[in-house]
């Protein structure tokens, strides 16, 4: 890869039809490893060659790559090639560079970056990246397309992509959850359409019922490792807690998922309730594909409300993860400040990207759970995966 990007940066290569065939094989690569179809559709594979910040796995696009590597360099090396071609003059501009940058240009719709922005490569390559997406969204056929590609686009619901694969930290996801997950995030076919083993309901090539199923397999479990991660957490930022505690009950009698046994803010202790409402959901749709995380946010209004006689005594934090990961507004705060007392009492820097990062790969497997859950229990039915 060093190589690949010095030859973009050093040679006029978005000229090159070699590119695409680079890109094919990158392409097949990723297919391969993730057992999903990207030939089925362009937009999967234009997704995927985006950033992880913009709704993309990562895995760069040479040709998308190719011109802002290559103006990059040019604006780095432009004074010392001045010196060297023509000394005394102020600019140097070559057909290779105006090439570059007529390529640059058709991506999207913003001015080139000045100085010393322009010597930057990602300076260049973000409003590509940006261009690219912005369009991805504008052309999104229905409300579930915009709805993920919104979702997507959020930094927590790529958390799992950034996470180093350790099973002592809880960071580690199986081959189906990697699937699973790639697939949700990208709107790949998971299944064969079939009929869902609980609620006979029709489940299509997407998989998605499976997330708002009322008797999803992967709904207990996502409640419980998220709850188990909050608690441990604290400890860990010695502020003991403790899960379902006795005690607190609302008129109905239900109670809290955890309590601080230490004042957490404004000398009250913390009392939070999970929630992990499905952005694909029917019910959902206006508000996800209007904006992301809005339907987070709607749970965790909710929540208060639910909770309010408790609210006088403690500080209620509702936590709502969207089944694609988008946090609410709440549970975002509570969380990177978790994370910051994390940081101060373990010394561990990157204690807040961690805690995020195990939230979303409990998100990513109880997701998986949930597709592989309404499936028929008999393995004639379960060869409905795509092998």
């Amino acid at each position: 890869m060093p190589r690949l990007l010095y030859l973009l940066r050093t040679a006029p290569c978005f000229r090159s039809p070699k590119l695409a065939l680079f890109d094919e094989s990158l392409r097949r690569i990723l297919s391969s490893v993730c057992n999903i179809p990207f030939s089925v559709e362009e937009c999967l594979w234009t997704q995927a060659s985006l950033p992880v910040k913009f709704g993309g796995l990562g895995i760069r696009s040479t040709i998308h790559l190719a011109p802002s590597a290559f103006l990059a360099s040019v604006a780095g090396s432009s004074d010392l090639v001045n010196r060297i071609v023509r000394p005394g003059s102020v600019s140097c501009s070559s057909p290779e560079s105006e090439a570059a940058l007529l390529e640059w240009s058709r991506w999207h719709e913003y001015p080139p970056p000045v100085e010393p922005a322009c010597f930057s490569q990602k300076s260049w390559d973000v409003p590509v990246a940006s261009g690219i997406a912005d369009s991805l969204l504008d052309n999104a056929p229905d409300n579930m397309t915009r709805a993920r590609l919104l979702a997507s686009r959020c930094a927590e619901s790529g958390a799992w992509l950034n996470a180093i694969p350790i099973s002592a930290c809880g960071l580690r996801m199986d081959n189906e959850s990697i699937r699973a997950a790639v697939g949700l995030r990208l709107g790949a076919p998971l299944v064969q359409p079939h009929l869902c083993c609980h609620c006979g309901a029709e489940v299509d090539e997407l998989a998605t019922h499976g997330l708002s199923c009322r008797w999803s397999e992967g709904r207990l479990p996502r409640h419980a490792a998220i709850n188990d991660i909050i608690c441990r957490s604290l400890s860990s930022a010695k502020v003991p807690a403790r899960l379902e505690p006795n005690g607190l009950f609302r008129s109905d009698g239900k109670r809290p998922d955890g309590v601080s046994l230490l004042p957490w803010k404004e000398g009250k202790c913390v009392i939070w309730d999970v929630t992990c409402p499905d952005s694909f959901a029917p019910s959902h749709l206006a508000s996800s594909s209007r904006d992301a995380g809005v339907v987070a946010e709607q749970a965790e209004r909710a929540k208060h409300s639910k909770y309010s006689a408790l609210q006088s005594k403690f500080h209620f934090v509702p936590v709502a993860v969207e089944t694609t990961g988008v946090f609410g507004p709440e549970a975002r705060v509570f969380l990177r400040d978790l994370g910051k007392c994390l940081k101060h009492t373990t010394s561990e820097t990157e204690a807040c990207s961690h805690l995020l990062q195990r939230i979303s790969v409990a998100v990513q497997r109880a997701n998986c759970a949930a597709i592989l859950g309404s499936l028929n229990k008999n393995n004639e039915d379960l060869n409905c995966i795509l092998f």
